[in-house]
Order: C-alpha cells, then sequence, then structure tokens
C-alpha cells in the first residue's frame, strides 16, 4: 500500500520536473542542424506535395510527424525560421514522446525490482540532460527511442501473458520504430534473440516475434511509402534503397571528432566515451549499482525478462553503433540505449535505498547529485558535459556537433551581434571584436581547425551559452601567443599574410618550422604559399601548395605564372572553371568575374535562372552558398520529389548552421509546393 501510495505522488512530480527542464529549453534553443536541414523539410515537403523524397536516407513516419504540427499550426510555410516560436509547434509531438519514454523506463524498472525501481527509473529519466535535451527537439532521436522501448516492453508482456494484443502492440511499435529511424531494424534480430533466454517455449516464441516484428514493419512500410510505389519483395522499393544507402553511409563512415583527433571512419570507443562524459555520474553509479544487485539476484522482479527485452537489445544497438554504423557524430545516435540504463540506475538506487545505514544515505547523496546537476544546467540541455569533464564550457577537447554545438545558441547570439561591429566566424585571422562558435572553432566537418583555431589561445570576453565565444583581438595578442607556441605563430603569420606583411610571415614561418609536423605540416605550407604567392614568389606558392594540398591556392597560382610568363591563352573550359571558382572562393571576386566574362563570355555570377541541382552546384562552386540555399529552396517548391535537390539543400544549412560559412539566412517560401501525382 506504501509503495502503491509513493508511485501515485512521485511518479507525477518527476513528469512536472521533467516538463518543466523541457519546456525551459524549448522555449530558448533555437532551430538545430537537422530540424532545419533535414527532418522539417523532409516532412514538409512530404504533406505538402504528397510524395516522399527519401527523407535523405531516412524513413517517412518520424519525419512526417515532425512536421505535422509545424502543417497544422500554419508555420511551414518558411523552413528556414529559426525562432523557438515558429518551431514549438513540430516540438511538442517529440515532447510527447520524451514523456513516454521516461513512463516505459517507469514501467520497465517497476517490472524488474518493484515500485520504488520503477519510481527513481522515472527520476533517472526526468533527470537525464540527454533525453531532456532531445526531446525538445523536432528530430528523429527520441522517437525511434520511444517506439523502440514501447515494442521492447510489449514483446516483454507478450512472453509474460500470451496475451495477442501484446503481440499486436509488438508489431505496431516495432513498425513504427523501424519506419521513424532505420536504427530500430536491429530489434527485429535482437529482440527475438533476447527472447530465447525466457524459460518456455523460447524457438516458438522467438520465431513469433519475428515474424510479428516484420508484419508489423510490412503493412505499415505500404502506408508510409504509398502504394503507388514498386515492391520489391516483401517492402516497398523506396524502404530497400533507403536502408541500402544507411547502410553505406555507415561503412563509409563520416568524419568525426573525439577528444581533439579526427576520423574519416569514426572511432570503436566514440559511444562509450560520449556515455561518459556527458551522462550524470549519479546515473551511471547507480546503474551500476543496478549491474551488481541483479548479478546477485538481490530483486524480486522479472530479471530474466528484462536482460532479454531491454538491456540485450541495448547492448546490441550500442556495439552496431559503435563497430558496424561509423557514423560518429552525436550521442543522440545511441539514445535507445539509455531506457535500459534508466531502469538499471532505478533498480540500483532502490537496491540502496532500501538497505539502511550508509546505502541509504548514498543513495540520497546520488538523488542530490542529480537534482543539482539538473537544476545548474537548466536551461541548455543539448550542451551537457560532466562536471568532472571541466563542463560545457570546456567540452569541445572531447566532443563537438550535436553533443555540444548545434546552432541551439545562435539566435541570442545573433540578436547581440545585431548592434556590434563584430567580425563572425572569419575566414582568416582579423583584429577587432571576433566570435565563434565551438563547431567552426574546431573546424567541424573540415580536415583541420586552421580556420579559427588561433581565437583558442585568445582570452573569451563573452559567451552565449556554451557555444558562442566573443574575443577583442589586437595584434599584441597574436604576438604574444606566437612567441609562446610555434602552432600560434602559424595563425600569426596567416594574420601577417592578411594585412599585407607576407615578407615578415614568411621570416614567422622560416623561424618557426613546422614543415614537416605530422599534423601542422600541411597547414604550415598553405600559409607559407599564400605568403610566397603574396611576395610574387609563383614557383614557392605552386610548391607550397602542393605540400599543403590547396586546390584553390594552386589553381590561381599556376594561373598568375602563366600571365607573368605572358601566355593570354584561354585555358581549358575546366581548368578555366577552376580557376574563376577559386579566386571567387577567396573573396577574389572582380577578378573573377573580369577572367569569366573573358573566358566564358558572359558574367558566371549572374543568376541563370534554372531551378536545379546542377545550378545550385555551379553556385556553391564559385563559394556562393546564399544564393545556392536560395536556389535549393525555390527549387524544392517546384520539384519537392528530387532527393538530390533535398541533399543540396541539406548540406547548405548544416555548414551555415555549423559555422562554416556565414550569411544572412535567405528567404524561403514553401506556401505553394507543387503536388506530386
Amino acid at each position: 500500500m506504501k509503495a502503491a501510495k509513493s508511485w501515485r505522488i512521485a511518479l507525477p512530480a518527476f513528469v512536472v520536473l521533467f516538463l518543466a527542464q523541457v519546456g525551459a529549453d524549448l522555449a530558448r534553443d533555437a532551430g538545430t542542424c537537422d530540424e532545419l536541414a533535414a527532418h522539417l523539410p523532409a516532412g514538409i515537403l512530404a504533406w505538402k506535395s504528397g510524395t516522399f523524397s527519401g527523407g535523405l536516407a531516412n524513413p517517412p513516419i518520424g519525419q512526417r510527424l515532425a512536421a505535422a504540427g509545424a502543417i497544422l499550426a500554419g508555420t511551414a510555410d518558411h523552413p528556414l525560421a529559426t525562432a523557438p516560436r515558429d518551431l514549438w509547434p513540430a516540438r511538442l509531438p517529440v515532447v510527447l514522446l520524451g514523456l513516454a519514454t521516461l513512463l516505459g523506463a517507469a514501467e520497465a524498472g517497476r517490472r524488474v525490482a518493484g515500485p520504488v525501481a520503477g519510481i527513481a527509473a522515472a527520476g533517472a529519466a526526468a533527470l537525464s540532460p540527454n533525453l531532456v535535451a532531445h526531446s525538445h527537439l523536432a528530430t528523429l532521436d527520441v522517437p525511434v527511442t520511444a517506439f523502440s522501448l514501447l515494442a521492447a516492453l510489449a514483446a516483454w508482456s507478450w512472453t509474460r501473458t500470451g496475451r495477442n494484443g501484446a503481440l499486436l502492440g509488438w508489431a505496431v511499435a516495432v513498425g513504427t520504430a523501424c519506419l521513424v529511424k532505420f536504427t530500430a531494424f536491429h530489434l527485429l534480430l535482437a529482440v527475438p534473440l533476447g527472447a530465447l533466454l525466457v524459460p518456455g517455449a523460447r524457438f516458438r516464441r522467438a520465431v513469433t516475434l519475428l515474424g510479428a516484428g516484420v508484419l508489423g514493419v510490412t503493412v505499415l512500410a505500404w502506408f508510409a511509402y504509398g502504394f503507388h510505389g514498386s515492391a520489391f519483395f516483401l517492402w516497398p522499393r523506396g524502404l530497400y534503397e533507403g536502408l541500402a544507402e544507411k547502410w553505406s553511409h555507415g561503412q563509409t563512415g563520416h568524419l568525426a571528432y573525439l577528444l581533439g583527433a579526427r576520423s574519416e571512419n569514426g572511432f570503436p570507443h566514440y559511444f562509450l566515451v560520449a556515455v561518459a562524459v556527458k551522462t550524470p555520474p549519479a546515473l551511471l553509479i547507480s546503474a551500476i549499482v543496478g549491474v551488481v544487485a541483479l548479478a546477485r539476484g538481490a530483486v524480486d522482479g522479472d530479471r530474466r525478462g528484462f536482460l532479454a527485452f531491454l538491456l540485450l537489445p541495448a547492448l546490441w544497438i550500442l556495439a552496431a553503433m559503435s563497430l558496424v554504423h561509423r557514423v560518429d557524430i552525436g550521442l543522440r545516435h545511441v539514445l535507445p540505449v539509455y531506457p535500459a540504463l534508466f531502469a538499471l540506475a532505478g533498480v540500483g538506487w532502490a537496491f540502496l535505498a532500501g538497505r539502511g545505514g550508509a546505502p541509504r544515505a548514498a543513495a540520497l547523496v546520488l538523488l542530490t547529485s542529480a537534482v543539482y546537476s539538473a537544476a545548474t544546467t537548466t536551461p541548455g540541455h543539448l550542451s551537457y558535459f560532466a562536471r568532472w569533464t571541466g563542463g560545457p564550457m570546456r567540452a569541445d577537447r572531447l566532443l563537438i556537433d550535436s553533443n555540444l554545438d548545434w546552432g541551439q545558441d545562435e539566435d541570442a547570439f545573433r540578436a547581440w551581434a545585431r548592434n556590434e561591429n563584430v567580425a563572425v566566424n572569419p575566414v582568416r585571422p582579423v583584429t577587432g571584436i571576433v566570435a565563434a562558435n565551438v563547431n567552426a572553432i574546431r573546424g567541424a566537418l573540415t580536415r583541420d581547425d586552421l580556420r579559427l583555431r588561433w581565437v583558442r589561445h585568445l582570452p573569451v570576453e563573452r559567451t552565449f551559452g556554451a557555444t558562442w565565444r566573443v574575443f577583442r583581438v589586437d595584434e599584441a595578442l597574436l604576438r604574444r601567443a606566437a612567441e609562446r607556441d610555434p602552432v600560434a605563430a602559424l595563425d600569426y603569420a596567416w594574420w601577417l599574410v592578411g594585412v599585407g606583411r607576407a615578407e615578415e610571415a614568411s621570416a614567422a614561418l622560416r623561424a618557426n618550422d613546422l614543415s614537416s609536423h605530422v599534423r601542422y605540416g600541411a597547414e604550415w605550407w598553405r600559409v607559407r604559399g599564400e605568403a610566397a604567392l603574396a611576395t610574387g614568389d609563383l614557383p614557392l606558392a605552386i610548391d607550397a601548395a602542393r605540400r599543403g594540398v590547396d586546390p584553390d591556392l594552386l589553381a590561381v597560382a599556376i594561373h598568375r605564372r602563366a600571365a607573368a610568363n605572358g601566355n593570354d591563352a584561354p585555358p581549358e573550359p575546366r581548368e578555366a572553371w577552376a580557376v574563376v571558382a577559386a579566386l571567387s572562393r577567396r573573396g577574389e571576386r572582380e577578378e573573377a568575374e573580369r577572367l569569366g566574362r573573358r573566358w566564358f563570355d558572359h558574367d558566371v555570377f549572374a543568376p541563370t535562372g534554372r531551378l536545379d541541382v546542377e545550378e545550385v552546384r555551379r553556385l556553391r562552386s564559385l563559394g556562393l552558398e546564399r544564393e545556392a540555399l536560395a536556389v535549393a529552396g525555390q527549387a524544392l517548391a517546384v520539384d519537392p520529389a528530387s532527393e538530390d535537390l533535398l541533399w543540396a539543400y541539406g548540406e547548405l544549412v548544416v555548414r551555415r548552421r555549423l559555422g562554416l560559412t556565414e550569411y544572412e539566412w535567405p528567404a524561403v517560401d514553401w506556401t505553394n509546393v507543387a503536388r506530386v501525382r
């Protein structure tokens, strides 16, 4: 009776606590990369056009869900609106699914160790910064977590009761999860495999769960993709194509950043590190105690069911994402692991609290620590890092991207910068007031951090959230840093080239020779080449560009050597375009325009009026990313079924939101999107 009363009181309290934290983030955080670049545009176009373009290698249900609120509220016509007030209709369904995840974790804890463990599991979920962070974003990570958890609970219930309703629940939930995000396809094997651990008709149960899961995916896939498409075996062709594209991406890898290092193929320990540094220590300690309690048989609930249907699938997904799918760009990709962690934490906390004395005191300390962590994090859960790591202000040494900086603080920074004379994410060192976001400083999605590494030597004058830093820069600061550190001397030389003091830059580079350095050698040669180009030493500029693997510098240097040798003949069209595009990307617009007219007999910068992916690529090759994004947005309104256009649009939005380019958002109007018949 006492436990039931505690359940009725404590569970609503944790629900309120969870919703309060989510609400604070909902009111604060601007649109993030995947919201603006992928899931909202794909979902909006699917609703408005009546067809699904492929969703950037994502299935349709999650993206339609993300965009449904925006469609109903009338905020879908302007997909680049980034303010929280414009995004809350799209984010609200995810809030509800985050709440469902909390309640599901409570149910899992209750089943394995009783009501107190269930309440504690709900508390672990409510105080988890990762669940709170992603429960207020119109993305796929919380939806797939919620439906995966519901699927696991339904399968668990069916093995306990044998009721057909539970089996139907499994089929519907796992089918929905698979059509929200392809990660959930792992459940089709992991859950039936887990059923083999439960005593009884093991093989029959496993086969039944597998068959029901496949049937659920099949039925929902045809509804989601539409019955007009062609079939391939059981499923629509679009589902196979999406799975194949996602698998290929996972096998080829994605540029990843971990502990200051970069990798084209990811890191097998990436998610283990991410879980360790982005999960409150109180939750991890409680979960470890929960594992010990389960191993010792110190709980009275259904241990075997928990191991079979929650823990095994969680470990399966963690292993698959770590070792098979090498896309290491955020803890969010293993968010479906967290419900099992919440349940373990609930078991561990209940175990300590029920023993009295020192263990009960330890439980109180853990609860106090978790509450304090939540109180000091709200709002701003997306950039949470455990205090022992140095917190979010020092977290870029460990992880970037959606772990820390997903664009959520940009609007607050822009509101301040509107009245300031500030250089935002400049392409080379400058003096004056400089602002940069963490992803740009660390060179997210780039091979190095030459562009903005120099600001890391400088004192921060002010911050916006944990992701935007403002500096006041003068030559003395750059010079003093150069005197202490050869790498900072490389940055100082880069500044000297930019202010027309190339000879001094060359001298600084000679005094700090990093030409053979494993990490900084290529960057040293690039700056050496820029200094040589500025002083007219074209042979050295060409050699340095090759050593530094800088194709733009190489194209410009070769062109200028040809001109210096009196060769006025127009180059081959491809070579000519490479020179014009390189000059444009380097900011030398006047010379690029002059050569473009001379070699192509027209203004290559003039709008062509074309609305297709080739025009987007042409503008992007010239470095005109704002114009390219505007064209991509207009083109998608005309041709919403083009996945190539959606990819081009999404890449441009991500580059802009990560800080790799700098411009004011163009106006994109999707009031009238063409219907596809």
